[in-house]
């Protein structure tokens, strides 16, 4: 689609040029031209897409899929991204640099983050400068609390359930890491569908960090870096927090911690596009 759409313009705004000024048109398009086959970024050639996005609810009431996640990432200028409806595998992931899974409040099926979908995004970070968010309050309810947890996420060990159908839990950054200062309410009903908060309570390794933790004194999420990739686990959801500012510190001061740049928009190019319309 994306394809489609930028050929789409630089036929209209070839047209055009040739209807203003056939002579200079000519230089102009040809201009465009070299753009998009150059591999470069520009208006109308934007960057392969980087982030793949995964609303993953196998329930049978499904998830809410709103677009607060994609909502966020356009807010916060990350905008090269994929949204998909049901787990990938790892062949389909590798061509990404992160994905972003949740799994909402599914706990019905016992599938929300299965084996086969830890094998894969095990392999997936493997390869090195990768990144991985999970959102999952029942993930290890459903899959056991496997060697995954511990060797890819950082947790080595589990409460389930510290919060039993909760409506709304407050979270702050923990000290020292890169959410520190980000801190406010999460509600249940602004994501889920068909439960509250069942959020566990997380005891990261010695190399992974407390990254939120709640009123309570809960760590509800972690974060680890292992040297080749880095993850984070929240059982208490993000896409939940009450207020859109509060989401976009979250997600933005992830994608700061990766190392990831906002989408690139190419400001040399411009003027190639706006020399079409003269």
């Amino acid at each position: 689609m994306r394809v489609t759409i930028i050929i789409l313009a630089t036929f209209i705004f070839a047209v055009f040029a040739l209807a203003q000024s056939p002579s200079k048109a000519g230089d102009e398009v040809a201009s465009t031209s070299a753009i998009l086959h150059s591999g470069g970024v520009s208006p109308l050639n934007p960057q392969d897409d980087r982030i793949l996005i995964v609303l993953d609810s196998e329930g049978v009431f499904g998830g809410n899929y709103s677009s607060q996640y994609e909502d966020s990432f356009d807010r916060i200028n990350y905008t090269d991204y994929e949204v998909v409806t049901s787990a990938p595998d790892y062949d389909e992931m590798v061509n990404y640099e992160f994905v972003f899974w949740t799994t909402f409040d599914d706990w019905w099926t016992n599938s929300g983050f299965n084996a086969t979908n830890q094998s894969d995004v095990s392999a997936f970070l493997d390869e090195g400068d990768k990144f991985f968010m999970l959102m999952g309050q029942d993930a290890i309810y459903g899959s056991g609390f496997t060697a995954f947890y511990t060797d890819y996420l950082g947790v080595d060990s589990v409460t389930e359930d510290v919060y039993n159908n909760e409506a709304y839990i407050n979270m702050s950054g923990a000290s020292g890491t890169f959410c520190e200062g980000i801190s406010g309410g999460f509600m249940a009903s602004i994501l889920y569908s068909a439960n509250n908060f069942y959020s566990d309570d997380l005891t990261p390794t010695a190399d992974a960090m407390e990254l939120f933790i709640t009123d309570e004194n809960y760590t509800t999420c972690v974060a680890y870096d292992s040297g080749t990739f880095k993850t984070s686990f929240a059982t208490t959801e993000y896409g939940c927090a009450d207020g859109d500012d509060l989401l976009d510190d979250i997600m933005l001061a992830h994608l700061q911690w990766f190392g990831m740049s906002p989408t690139i928009i190419d400001s040399s190019s411009v003027g190639v596009v706006k020399a079409l319309f003269k």
